[in-house]
């Protein structure tokens, strides 16, 4: 009988695993010990569509006919499978979802207390989200996949990288290198099997499949005024990408053939988006400070506000439960309102932060809508937390060892176990918050 040919399948992920020294060693990677010990080559993709060919698996395989390059790609395969899919945590089910289940998977995760309390926040400072690459260049992106342990990390090198989240090792995943893109702004699409990336140094986007391996550019879009692409945005419904374009225009892609299905004009330039927790509803702010309220189903603006003295809008954001509305401003101020009242003709904000004395770069809710990040990069350190519940910022943080540099972009991760910190000098900052039992 001839000798079968073994079939080699080409796979993004690479790593260099010595498999001579030891079966033992491989028994541990393929069946698992506990712990992820797998690291990435990093691969390249020019400023044009790449795609990269889906694997095609062959029906059967002699484990005999498989050297050990093959074997070695099998066993990253499989783990790279294991971390993307949804964990059970992420599932609803009768149980609700116990916390104690998740807890005796991690040991350092505690119990939850009945309420977050004001004046002091228990967090601890762990290794930072990129500890194993440190390529990314400045970090402009910091994200959370929403149903896995999964952190991301893109840069002005052009680097976007993924990240096990545990806050020891943090291992990576996967780099991939876009060629004269210098990443300003990423998300996840599509359920979280994949990423959108932009940069406002450029027209284009790129797509990045999580599952497939394949990259795209898109410029579907694209209009002779576009110049660059300042945000991206995805829809709770994942429905819909929010494009920050020039001169007051916002582009309203599809999330599952990226083509540009709506444009929206502001009579200012448009500075941030944000969207409510279903998707029905979107807000914009301008650099001359007024807050734009649009109806998704019709596409129409159905409320116009001036941010409670404004200047200049810089930042925008909307609670998860649909009660608070955050604004930012270049004077440092950030007015939080009751959601329910902005629709109305007189109101004032809830609460008014004087707590930075810089312009207002990001402003972000935590998941459960019990703490708001705001922050500027305009000064080293210049982050505060403010907790909800009593309209107080957190005294203890940052603390001096908690330095964290020019503020970047900012991150919680989906039951705000995790908080990511992405700064000027190539770090992604990664803390603990004890309060929450898991990721």
């Amino acid at each position: 009988m001839p000798k079968t040919k073994s079939r080699k399948r080409k796979h993004v992920l690479g790593s260099e695993i010595n498999l001579d020294n030891d079966l033992e060693y491989l028994e541990k990677v393929v069946l698992g010990d506990g712990t992820d010990i797998f690291e990435q080559k990093d691969e390249k993709v020019d400023n044009d569509e790449v795609p990269i060919p889906e694997c095609k698996l062959p029906a059967w395989v002699d484990e005999s006919d498989l050297d050990k390059n093959e074997i070695e790609k099998s066993v990253r395969e499989k783990k790279f499978l294991n971390v993307m899919k949804k964990p059970k945590w992420s599932e609803k089910s009768q149980s609700q979802k116990k916390d104690t289940n998740i807890l005796q998977k991690s040991g350092d995760l505690i119990l939850k207390s009945k309420s977050l309390e004001q004046g002091n926040i228990h967090m601890k400072k762990v290794n930072d989200l990129n500890i194993q690459s440190f390529r990314e260049g400045s970090v402009n992106v910091v994200k959370f996949h929403p149903h896995s342990s999964v952190g991301m990390v893109g840069g002005l090198s052009g680097v976007l990288s993924l990240f096990q989240v545990d806050g020891t090792e943090n291992t990576k995943l996967h780099s991939i290198k876009f060629l004269k893109f210098p990443v300003t702004c990423a998300s996840f699409v599509k359920d979280a099997e994949e990423v959108i990336v932009g940069s406002k140094y450029s027209r284009c986007l790129h797509t990045f499949n999580l599952m497939t391996g394949q990259t795209y550019k898109v410029s579907n879009y694209r209009t002779g005024t576009v110049r660059e692409i300042k945000k991206v945005v995805v829809s709770p419904d994942d429905k819909v990408i929010g494009v920050c374009g020039p001169t007051g225009k916002i582009y309203l892609l599809s999330t599952t053939t990226k083509e540009c299905i709506d444009s929206l004009q502001m009579n200012e330039n448009v500075t941030s988006l944000a969207f409510n927790a279903d998707g029905s509803r979107m807000y914009s702010i301008g650099d001359e400070g007024d807050v734009y309220i649009w109806d998704m189903n019709t596409r129409q603006c159905i409320q116009k506000f001036t941010d409670d003295g404004s200047i200049n809008g810089t930042a925008i954001d909307v609670s998860s439960n649909n009660s608070l509305l955050a604004c930012g401003s270049n004077t440092g101020v950030v007015n939080i309102y009751d959601i329910n009242k902005v629709m109305s003709n007189n109101f004032t904000p809830l609460k008014i932060l004087y707590n930075i004395r810089n312009p207002i770069t990001g402003v972000k809710f935590n998941p459960t809508s019990e703490i708001l990040c705001i922050s500027s990069y305009h000064k080293e350190n210049t982050i505060r937390l403010v907790h909800l519940g009593s309209m107080t910022v957190y005294q203890n943080f940052p603390q001096d060892k908690q330095k964290v540099g020019l503020v970047n972009c900012v991150d919680f991760s989906p039951n705000s176990g995790y908080f990511a910190v992405g700064d000027e000098k190539r770090r992604a900052h990664l803390f603990r918050l004890k309060y929450y039992g898991n990721y």
